[in-house]
């Protein structure tokens, strides 16, 4: 992983505020970078799925359903939540309402 290249190349908050279907398309094959202190971490976005929020029945969301588990997708969008799936896989999903209504992606292995 070129890590200045994709310091260079970081996407801003305006590219995230579309529909989730295009995000989910054009993150695809990006990286994801966490740099902190003392490391940094990168992984390659290799699978994308997206969710248009209440009226797929996939979408924790779905018919505005709010549970403990998925009410921060009814916060202001822009934050990732990352949660490792079948015990081997770690996976982020991120959100971005619009008028308050959940739409989000999610990224895979």
């Amino acid at each position: 992983v070129n890590l200045k290249r994709c310091l260079k190349n970081k996407r801003n908050k305006d590219f995230f505020r579309r529909s989730a279907a295009g995000v989910a398309r054009e993150i695809l094959g990006d990286y994801l970078v966490l740099s902190g202190k003392r490391d940094v971490l990168a992984g390659k976005i290799v699978e994308t799925e997206s969710y248009p929020g209440l009226e797929d029945d996939a979408s924790h969301s779905f018919k505005g359903k709010k549970t403990p588990r998925n009410q921060i997708l009814y916060q202001p969008g822009g934050l990732i939540y990352i949660y490792l799936i079948y015990g081997k896989f770690w996976c982020f999903i991120s959100w971005f309402p619009s008028r308050m209504i959940p739409r989000r992606y999610l990224s895979g292995p």
